[in-house]
């Protein structure tokens, strides 16, 4: 069994990839680097979400990322 999260388009993993999707990975590597620099999971997988949908309303950022 893995030690895996996910969280709407988010998977965070110890070393395991959950996708073969590259797109999930480069999120979920991301979400870590910014997580690593201060902010918080709620912060980076919201920043993340952004630059992924490039344009939407606040709930599509809401449902990408998995924040309330």
């Amino acid at each position: 069994m893995s030690n895996t999260t996910t969280h709407g388009g988010f998977h965070e993993t110890g070393d395991e990839s959950i996708s073969d999707d590259p797109s999930d990975h480069a999120r979920s590597t991301a979400v870590k680097q910014l997580k690593a620099l201060g902010l918080s999971t709620y912060a980076a997988r919201t920043f993340v979400a952004f630059v992924s949908l490039g344009e939407g309303t606040t709930q599509d950022v809401s449902e990408v990322a998995d924040v309330p």
